[in-house]
C-alpha cells in the first residue's frame, strides 16, 4: 500500500492526545518516559526495537515535520 505524505498544514492540527489514542489502538505501547517529556515513547510489544516518538509540543517549530 502507497501513503502519501500528509501536508504539513493538516499535520501541525493533529493534537498529540489523538496521536497516543492512535498508536495504542494499534497495539503500541508506552514506554516510560522520566528525562524527556516533550516525546512520548511507544514500542510494538512483539519488538522493543519498533519503536515510534510522538511529540508532546504543539507549540515546536518542527512539529508537523515530526507528525
Amino acid at each position: 500500500m502507497i501513503r502519501e505524505a500528509l501536508p504539513l498544514e493538516l499535520a501541525r492540527q493533529i493534537a498529540p492526545r489523538a496521536l497516543r489514542i492512535y498508536a495504542e489502538s494499534l497495539g503500541w505501547e508506552a514506554v516510560p518516559n522520566e528525562k524527556r517529556s516533550s516525546v512520548a515513547i511507544f514500542h510494538r510489544p512483539d519488538s522493543r526495537l519498533h519503536q515510534v516518538l510522538i511529540p508532546m509540543d504543539e507549540t515546536l517549530d518542527d512539529y508537523g515535520d515530526m507528525v
